[in-house]
């Protein structure tokens, strides 16, 4: 995956999400939240909490993968429409694939919103090749673009394709409303 260097702007994103990324963890303030919150904590009646959480933690990573999966044609959907005259996707997809336009739009515009929300711009999603990048296990992204990963996974770490797209139309709705829109 031939990477390009990263666009002057990009690098700004990327240094402020550094930035921020120097800050406690908030993963130690929440065991000790937990530990204050539940000074004996449950266990389960066969004793095999740490076998039993290990297994509920590999399901629930292979669910939040599910949104990671749908991000990963979302982007490249995006990839495809740039080889495609204007309108010409849709059409694409269902006679090529045999899917349903309308599905596949809506993930593509989930894509496109998180990388709008994140500041990374059309040009540097197809630049980046942002499928790949999340293809990648985090260990075999290229440096220069890690942050960028990082980011990404972040943003939608613990979040369902429907929360995001929820928090994503809400962003969008909230941009609509100022002064001289009907939603005013």
């Amino acid at each position: 995956m031939g990477c390009a260097p990263l666009p002057r702007n990009l690098k700004t994103v990327i240094m402020s999400y550094q930035k921020t990324k120097e800050r406690p963890s908030p993963n130690g303030s929440r065991e000790t939240a937990l530990a204050t919150r539940y000074p004996n904590p449950p266990s389960l009646k066969n004793g095999s909490d740490k076998a039993r959480a290990k297994e509920l933690n590999k399901l629930i990573k292979d669910a939040e993968s599910g949104l990671v999966r749908i991000l990963k044609v979302g982007f490249f959907l995006e990839c495809l429409a740039e080889d495609l005259p204007h309108g010409m996707l849709g059409p694409w997809v269902e006679t090529h694939c045999n899917r349903e336009w309308r599905t596949v739009r809506r993930w593509k515009q989930v894509a496109s919103g998180l990388g709008e929300a994140l500041g990374i711009s059309l040009k540097q999603r197809l630049e980046f090749k942002l499928h790949e990048v999340l293809a990648l296990p985090l260990k075999k992204v290229p440096e220069d673009m890690k942050a960028v990963r990082e980011k990404l996974d972040s943003e939608i770490q613990g979040k369902s394709y429907r929360q995001l797209f929820l928090e994503l139309k809400q962003v969008d709705e909230d941009d609509d409303v100022g002064p001289g829109h009907p939603h005013e």
